[in-house]
């Protein structure tokens, strides 16, 4: 069965009809409820933090991405950076690591079109996976220490960056693999300490999707602040390329496709 509601509804509109279908079910249907499920949060404070979850290679980038954050750093973490969608992975996170050390930042990233975060009202926008008009009972505000509102043509220019410009157009911020598809199950993503010009990076080309650009726009713009000189950022790089090839992110690519020509082949 699927179900759909009008775009202007937004995810408010979803969730009011996922729970009107359950309901209609009574004790036969359960919903996880994402976006306020504490299951959501402990599981991100129980394994994203503290501990290794699977390598990019098994194809979660997300698990990779997220192991071992405490421990690849040796605790040297200043900055920790995620968009927030359902809140769960940057609550989750920051519980533990602030658990560890009370000082490190907590920087929430959502599209500037609906800062609802920053307390601003919700809008439209074009980075699918976070900003979702509300704040998610799964996000806790009492743990951030800053919001960064990004636009959506920010967020899509950086993550066609990653993807495109050759590594020397950019220092190092996050450490990537060369090959995702042969990373060992012991190495996942870990941050290395901002540099000067900060401008985040890609060792050989690194196909995110909207919100990760997002992401990573912000972190290279709190890497140039003179007090962040020297300091470790660790950025969450939810969203992999392949998700957004319909999208606005690669319409110029969709257009190109569609201008070819068909060349004939004489078997």
């Amino acid at each position: 069965m699927l179900s759909t509601t009008l775009a202007a509804l937004g995810i408010k509109g979803s969730i009011k009809k996922a729970e009107d279908i359950a309901s209609s079910y009574g004790d036969d249907a359960w919903m996880p409820q994402q976006f306020s499920n504490p299951d959501n949060v402990k599981i991100h404070m129980e394994t994203t933090g503290p501990e290794v979850s699977s390598p990019l290679s098994c194809g979660n980038i997300m698990n990779g991405l997220s192991g071992q954050i405490w421990e690849q750093t040796d605790g040297k973490i200043d900055a920790v950076i995620a968009g927030v969608g359902t809140g769960g992975t940057l609550t989750g996170i920051s519980r533990f690591l602030k658990s560890k050390n009370k000082d490190i930042k907590t920087i929430a990233v959502e599209p500037a079109e609906s800062p609802v975060m920053s307390g601003g009202k919700p809008g439209p926008h074009k980075i699918q996976g976070i900003g979702a008009g509300f704040i998610p009972i799964n996000c806790d505000m009492d743990l951030v220490d800053e919001v960064v509102p990004v636009p959506s043509s920010d967020a899509m220019t950086m993550a066609r960056r990653l993807a495109t410009e050759p590594n020397d157009s950019f220092q190092l911020l996050t450490s990537l693999p060369r090959d995702l598809t042969s990373l060992p199950c012991e190495e996942t993503l870990t941050s290395l300490p901002s540099e000067e010009t900060l401008s985040c990076t890609a060792v050989e080309g690194v196909f995110v999707g909207i919100s990760s650009g997002a992401v990573v726009h912000a972190a290279c713009e709190i890497g140039k602040r003179p007090d962040m000189k020297g300091k470790r950022i660790v950025v969450i790089v939810a969203s992999f390329g392949e998700r957004y090839l319909s999208t606005a992110l690669f319409s110029d690519l969709l257009e190109e496709a569609k201008e070819q020509v068909v060349e004939e082949v004489k078997l």
